[in-house]
Formats: structure tokens, sequence, C-alpha cells
């Protein structure tokens, strides 16, 4: 399978994309002091871009909201080293891909959260 496209259902992509969140103690090298931590957000939306590089995956996710307007998330995600421990390789998740993620929204940047 050198050099194909592995093409996950939607499902997939949404377990990979809590992977990306199941862990609190990844704010270990970094205060979490920007983000509201009492509060869970929980997003669904289009992975416009997948950034998977060092030191964190960057992903701007497009949503929708009840007004039908769109906003465009920019979401960081845990270190490529942490995502590798839980199997989540790059590619496995890609623009243009449905996800569901959850975290902590940014108290100093609109539309900006932790996905660890």
């Amino acid at each position: 399978m050198i050099g194909s496209v592995c093409r996950l259902p939607v499902s997939a992509h949404a377990v990979i994309a809590l992977t990306l969140v199941a862990t609190p103690s990844a704010f270990a090298h970094h205060s979490g002091i920007e983000y509201d931590q009492s509060t869970l957000v929980e997003l669904e939306g289009i992975a416009r871009t997948v950034h998977w590089r060092n030191p964190h995956i960057l992903i701007e996710l497009a949503t929708t909201e009840e007004n039908g307007q769109e906003v465009v998330w920019q979401l960081e995600g845990a270190a490529l080293s942490n995502q590798r421990r839980r199997g989540v390789m790059e590619g496995m998740l890609q623009e243009g891909d449905q996800v569901r993620v959850a975290g902590y929204a940014s108290t100093r940047r609109p539309a900006h959260m932790t996905a660890e």
C-alpha cells in the first residue's frame, strides 16, 4: 500500500479527532491559563487545513453557527510525538474531512481553542 491514500469513514475521523483532545496532561509544557478549562467546547465541521508539524498539529476547522454564519476555528492539537504514541499518524486527518472535536476555547483569541 506504499504511496496510496487511506480513506477512512467519517466515524474513524471522529475518533482520530477526539484522540487529539483526550489528554489534559498535554498542557504540561504549556501554560493552560489562556484557555477556559472550566468549559469543554465541542465543535463539528470541515477541516480546511491540517498542518502536521512540530511542535503541534494545527487545524483550521470551518463550522456553521445556528444562524448559518460560518466561523473558522484555529485548533492547536497535541505534539506530534504524543499523537504518534497514540497511533495517530500523519495523513489520517486530511483537508476536507468532517470532524468533531472537543477542547477548551481561548480567553484571549476569538475562535481559537486547544484540542489536546
